[in-house]
């Protein structure tokens, strides 16, 4: 561990304001130098105090010696020590100052060490990126970028201690234009899920402990070795007035990006059978929330109540999907008459707004719906006559993902049940399919999972009004870690294989066949004369058809309850269903089996999702899953 030196004197000067309210760091006219590894680490402690006097003593403990009052007084100022109950992490400067690495323990959330020394590099363009002085404080927007770097190097860094308490610092950091004796700090601190080295982006920094100690990293540039010429001073500093950087500490930590961070983020926000639903006893329990706690006064989507929203967004980010109870039915729907002339769009308009499916979706998406080109924002699924979708009928509907020959197929699929009446079956059914993916890729031969990723299948919608044709991998990789992060899969829409190689067409049917096999449990009914695929061994046909009996969620919707789930991971099916005698016997002209639905856009509910969490006072505990939309999870 560094130890502080010998016995030094220093004068330690208040920190200034810029004209436009951005708070700076103070200089100190000296420093006390510790040598580590390849480059020179400073440790320093600032105060709010007009000017203090520190002392390093031989023991390494520093103390604040007359204090002399000023802007600030009152603040609280705790200098830091090197006892032997003060860890500080090992800063060593690599490459001849083209990457810092840093050695740290890592805690768990009871804040007990796990972990000791675990090394992290940090690149020097990328610091010299994430400069928190170059990020826009309202909008986020990076001021520098990328291929702008002018090839610095790190010259010196520093631990900084900081008290956030005090007045001074209490001054909202704003991008102001640095001089060569100070830099921006990142106050108020990034929260615990942002991406940026600033907190200011954020309006609900309230959450943030006020009295809590802060951590810095300073880094000194070398300027000298900049690919490009400045034209002023303040470019490029000169010996007497460096450039600095200044980064939260905690937020370096949550940005690591060196191999044993990246496979920790993945393991912990993939989407495996620990998630998913089902029948097995270990499977996760969906759960069911009393609407009535969603909106418990009778507004718009804007009167849910933010906590239980969140409720209902994470279990759907955990789970795949919620269940709410007791909605209540619009008596319109009630009414309804499949036989009628075509919807009167005002009437339509009111149910997109008043139904409390709508509603629902609308809070989750942020205030609108989506996808509703082909069959409206709010869209019915009803057993009747003669129907034109076979959906509207009463035979089973195998687990599939609506919309797959879209860009981006919906993302929260909301169906209230309006009515079922004198029908046996018609079960809804789920079935989570990323965590049937990696199922496959860990029990079948790797050929047919990897045949799944690369072979592209061709969906398809085509009626009048519509020509839809979209060509996509059932199985799509993506992050550092090559997790699957989406699935796309919908037999009844599914193309002839115009983008298969005919020398492997034999190969995707006998992947395509392992696939359905783990997503469907009724591939092959009691009214089939076959039980299993004629493309796969009996023994793996067995295995992947054990999976799916123990992984696919069944639920007979009652009127009231509103299934939400994520398109983009589970899939959706029914069971058949038949007609019981009925008392007016006139079950031809009679809706037996009733559903309102909607669609909402992925990434308008992860937003939303993102949002609320920020108010979890134990978010940076928290990391947020893989949504099934083509991207891997993050914290």
């Amino acid at each position: 561990m560094p130890v502080i030196g010998s016995k030094i004197s220093r004068r330690v000067v208040l920190p200034s304001f810029t004209s436009r309210g951005g708070y700076r760091f103070p200089r100190l006219t000296q420093s006390t130098t510790i040598g580590v590894g390849f480059g020179n680490c400073r440790y320093r402690t600032f105060t709010a105090a007009e000017e203090i006097h520190e002392e390093s003593h031989d023991n390494g403990n520093l103390k604040r010696q007359h204090p002399i009052t000023g802007p600030g007084t009152g603040s609280s100022i705790k200098l830091a020590s090197s006892s032997s109950d003060t860890v500080l992490p090992a800063l060593e400067i690599l490459q001849g100052g083209s990457a810092l690495q840093i050695s740290f323990d890592l805690k768990e959330q009871d804040n007990t060490t796990t972990q000791t020394n675990i090394k992290s590099i940090y690149h020097a363009p990328w610091l010299w990126y994430a400069d928190p002085t170059y990020i826009h404080p309202s909008s986020g927007q990076r001021l520098r970028r990328w291929s702008h770097f002018p090839g610095w190097k790190i010259q010196a860094v520093e631990l900084v201690h900081h008290d956030p308490t005090s007045k001074a610092a209490a001054a909202t950091t704003t991008i102001t234009d640095i001089d060569s004796t100070s830099a921006s700090i990142p106050h108020p601190p990034p929260p615990p899920g942002c991406m940026h080295s600033i907190g200011t982006v954020y309006d609900d920094t309230f959450r943030q402990p006020q009295d809590k100690q802060r951590q810095f990293l300073k880094v000194t540039w070398d300027t000298t070795t900049s690919a490009t010429t400045a034209t002023t001073t303040t470019e490029t500093g000169d010996s007497d007035n460096p450039v600095v950087s200044y980064y939260d500490w905690e937020w370096l930590q949550r940005c690591r990006y060196d191999d044993q961070a990246r496979q920790e983020r993945a393991q912990n926000t993939r989407i495996t059978q620990k998630q998913a639903l089902g029948r097995h006893p270990n499977c996760a329990k969906i759960q069911e929330i009393p609407y009535a706690e969603l909106f418990p006064s009778d507004g718009d989507y804007r009167s849910a109540k933010p906590d239980t929203l969140l409720r209902v967004l994470h279990a759907v980010a955990e789970q795949g999907a919620v269940l709410l109870k007791e909605s209540p039915i619009l008596e319109s729907f009630l009414h309804y008459d499949p036989n009628s002339a075509a919807i009167d769009h005002d009437d339509e308009q009111g149910w997109t707004h008043k139904s409390a499916v709508a509603k629902v979706g609308r809070a989750m998406s942020g205030g609108s719906l989506s996808h509703g080109t082909l069959y409206g924002d709010l869209f019915h699924v009803r057993s009747m006559p003669h129907a034109l979708n076979i959906a509207y009928t009463s035979v089973p509907l195998s687990p599939h993902q609506d919309l797959t020959y879209f860009e981006s197929k919906p993302g929260m699929q909301l169906l209230q049940c309006v009515r079922r009446e004198q029908i046996r079956g018609g079960e809804s059914v789920l079935v989570d399919a990323i965590a049937a993916a990696e199922h496959l890729r860990q029990v079948a031969p790797p050929e047919l999972f990897q045949t799944l990723c690369r072979a592209h299948a061709t969906f398809g919608k085509q009626r009048p009004g519509a020509d839809m044709v979209y060509h996509r991998p059932h199985i799509v990789l993506g992050g550092s870690m090559g997790q699957v992060v989406a699935v796309h899969w919908s037999p009844p829409f599914e193309g002839p294989p115009l983008e298969i190689p005919q020398d492997a067409l034999e190969d995707y049917l006998m992947a395509y066949a392992a696939f359905e096999r783990l997503l469907d449990d009724q591939l092959f009914s009691s009214s089939s004369n076959q039980t299993s695929s004629a493309f796969l061994p009996p023994d793996l046909d067995a295995m992947l058809h054990q999976y799916a009996c123990d992984y696919t969620w069944e639920r007979a919707l009652e009127p009231g309850d509103i299934l939400v789930f994520n398109n983009q991971r589970m899939l959706h099916g029914r069971r058949g269903f038949e007609l019981l005698e009925d008392a007016n016997k006139d079950e031809h002209n009679v809706i037996h089996r009733h559903l309102a639905g909607c669609y909402t856009n992925i990434d308008d509910t992860i937003n939303t999702y993102r949002v609320l969490l920020r108010q979890l006072p134990n978010r940076e505990n928290l990391t947020v899953r893989g949504f099934g939309n083509g991207s891997s999870g993050s914290f």
